[in-house]
């Protein structure tokens, strides 16, 4: 096991402390791009599911036939 200086020490603390870091936060934004990317696809599904049936423009057939 190799002995390191307090300079050497400090400088693998930092590095493995920023290390976490990066980890936690990576972390935390795979979750909120994975978690809006669920509930867009959700909402979309929704949306077209209920655009079936209850759209604005959606007109009588029977005023077509004159």
């Amino acid at each position: 096991m190799a002995f390191l200086s307090d300079g050497e020490s400090f400088i693998n603390n930092s590095s493995l402390t920023s290390y976490q870091l990066l980890i936690d936060w990576s972390e935390t934004a795979a979750i909120i791009v994975a978690t809006s990317i669920l509930y867009s696809f959700i909402l979309l599904t929704a949306n077209y599911r209920l655009s079936r049936h209850y759209s604005m423009y959606i007109q009588d057939e029977k005023t077509h036939h004159q």
